[in-house]
């Protein structure tokens, strides 16, 4: 039995992203963590972005975490509400799949400059459910850090 299709969402709550790596991430500017990149707000070959959805995850009696790590070379797990995928011209919808319940798909008609713009925008407002872990990244080819300077140090 196939679940009941949430139409529409509640714009408050929010969307999941899992980030791949290496694909959704590089060192940030200094080289001393790491940071999503627009990459991981870029539709894929069939035009929609992969999400996981809190108001399905939440009318399941399910933690939000609860499909984090399902795909392989997860390294993190992000979120906006479904009013900030909104906000940039994304269409979020509710998209079962076999084996996901609570999957869902945002799309946008946004092409070339402002699709990128539109990712950028959605990559540097994420707000982290899991945070990046950088022991992971390394080991699943993202580039080594630099090591931070130590407070105080003089260096």
């Amino acid at each position: 039995m196939e679940p009941p299709l949430i139409d529409p969402l509640n714009a408050a709550l929010r969307a999941l992203r899992d980030i791949q790596c290496p694909a959704h991430i590089q060192p940030n500017e200094n080289g001393t963590a790491y940071r999503v990149t627009s990459g991981a707000f870029i539709p894929g070959t069939d035009g929609s972005v992969s999400i996981d959805l809190e108001e399905s995850l939440l009318r399941a009696n399910l933690e939000m975490t609860s499909r984090y790590g399902h795909l392989p070379k997860t390294v993190a797990l992000v979120s906006h509400t479904v009013a900030s995928y909104k906000a940039q011209d994304y269409k979020v919808i509710h998209t079962p799949i076999p084996g996901n319940d609570h999957h869902g798909s945002a799309t946008t008609a946004r092409k070339n400059n402002a699709l990128r713009r539109a990712a950028r925008a959605m990559a540097e407002q994420v707000n982290y459910v899991v945070p990046i872990d950088p022991d992971l990244a390394v080991a699943l080819g993202a580039p080594p850090l630099k090591h931070a300077p130590k407070i105080g140090s003089g260096s």
